[in-house]
């Protein structure tokens, strides 16, 4: 019995240094790992301008929203939303149009799903509207396009799939955002395999 006892206890050691170890290995793993978690780190790693970071904001503003999975669309327009990532939204705005030096066509795109292109599109070209200009923003995302979703406008007839079709006429296809100065051109349909990209 007592030599059963004792190695029992043994295995439950070494079950727990394992554990141990396998958790300090993946910490270690995680710390090399050639990513990206800061602006500094963007600035030394990525063979790119850095532009500026944008404050996370959580979809679920509400434990009730958590539970009954209804996200809030992220838009600084949004009373909801906080003010650090509008002030980010606001600073990103400057440093691109600076950037620009005059351009009149900004891309949006990432190499993944999900990773916040279409939150980033609408809420710059707020950003922009709200400074005074005229804004189109065109969403080229036929898979899988969320403009339109972030800013509420799932009812329209015509989108971008249309022109591309050759069914409709451009100046068809254009809304109008709340009486603003910002228009869009949205996509209706899912295509199988498009390029993913925003406008603005």
């Amino acid at each position: 019995l007592v030599g059963s006892e004792m190695c029992i206890r043994d295995r439950k050691k070494a079950a727990v240094i394992a554990a141990l170890a396998a958790t300090g290995l993946l910490a270690i793993l995680s710390y090399l790992r050639d990513a990206v978690r800061s602006g500094t780190e963007a600035r030394e790693k990525l063979d790119c301008s850095y532009l500026g970071e944008i404050s996370h904001e959580r979809k679920y503003k509400t434990v009730f929203a958590l539970l009954r999975r209804k996200k809030t669309s992220i838009l600084i327009t949004n009373p909801v939303t906080s003010f650090r990532f509008v002030e980010s939204i606001r600073k990103l705005r400057r440093r691109v149009e600076q950037h620009m030096d005059g351009g009149k066509v900004l891309i949006v795109t990432s190499l993944l799903e999900n990773e916040g292109k279409s939150t980033v599109a609408v809420n710059l070209a707020l950003a922009m509207e709200q400074k005074g200009k005229r804004v189109l923003l065109i969403d080229c995302d036929l898979r899988k396009p969320a403009c339109g979703m972030v800013l509420g406008q799932s009812k329209f007839t015509y989108g971008l799939n249309d022109i591309l079709g050759g069914k409709e006429n451009l100046s068809e296809c254009f809304l109008r955002y709340q009486n603003s100065d910002m228009y869009m051109l949205l996509s209706l349909i899912h295509i199988s395999e498009p390029t993913r990209h925003s406008l603005i």
